[in-house]
């Protein structure tokens, strides 16, 4: 539903993100500008309650682990999957019991071979039950990690960057 802001316009949520994007995850860069995905917000809402989010790509699934419990109500993760080299995105909206701290997705062929951008939030019921992306990178293993991990599993694990909850900006 579009929002009135203070200068009595009303805005849609589409209008209102790409606003968001423009003024908190562009940066500049030699070549020109870029988006820097950890300041990306993929859902705004009463802070990011997991706490430290990381994933992990291996055996054709992404697998998503957090520190903290889901806030009460919430049953439900939205998961947003961005593959760099690709240049492609997945949504997921992923059912989890109460008190879990992890939860797994199918990934596309060839998906667990390139770094993927992973944005995931608890959501639940109402206006109370939005929260705040966390974001986290799902790197592929270094080749000769691979190299020597693919003799003792079928597919090497891809390593995991944490990082920090990107600063928000308010309006």
């Amino acid at each position: 539903a579009p929002e009135e802001l203070d200068n009595l316009r009303r805005v849609g949520a589409y209008q209102q993100a790409l606003g968001r994007l423009m003024r908190g995850a562009l940066v500049e860069t030699p070549e020109g500008v870029a988006i820097d995905a950890a300041r990306v917000l993929l859902s705004e809402g009463y802070g990011a309650p997991l706490g430290a989010v990381r994933a992990r790509a291996a055996g054709g699934a992404l697998r998503l682990a957090w520190e903290e419990d889901l806030p009460k109500g919430c049953g439900t993760l939205l998961v947003g999957v961005w593959h760099r080299g690709l240049g492609q995105a997945q949504c997921h909206r992923l059912e989890v019991a109460p008190g879990a701290r992890a939860a797994s997705l199918p990934l596309p062929a060839g998906w667990g071979e390139g770094t993927l951008d992973v944005w995931v939030a608890p959501h639940g019921a109402g206006k109370r039950g939005r929260y705040d992306s966390a974001h986290c990178v799902a790197a592929p293993a270094p080749s000769a990690t691979r190299h020597a991990t693919s003799l003792q599993t079928p597919s090497a694990p891809s390593a995991t960057l944490q990082t920090a909850p990107a600063p928000v900006s308010r309006f």
